[in-house]
């Protein structure tokens, strides 16, 4: 879901709230003697993701933003920060 908080000609801002499913796998390499430490996992979960975009607006057909997603994995935190090209048809 997206709430736009500012909308205006030139730009906006907007938040978001989501959940999503995921699915991970790992195991993990003593790098240091070349060896594999016996600790695999395997979880899965749905959890709730949420973030901040903002747009400016080029021209009719082009905007340039950047944004910022939080995403909670379980015990396990991601954050991504993206910068965005669009082009509207």
């Amino acid at each position: 879901v997206e709430y736009q908080i500012v909308e205006d000609y030139d730009y906006n801002i907007a938040l978001s709230l989501g959940a999503f499913i995921w699915d991970g796998e790992y195991s993990s390499r003593d790098v240091f003697n070349d060896v594999s430490v016996p600790n695999f996992s395997d979880d899965s979960g749905v959890d709730v993701t949420f973030g901040v975009s903002a747009d400016y607006h080029l021209s009719e057909s082009w905007d340039v933003g950047i944004a910022y997603d939080h995403y909670n994995f379980g015990d396990e935190d991601a954050q991504l920060i993206s910068v965005n090209v669009k082009y509207y048809f």
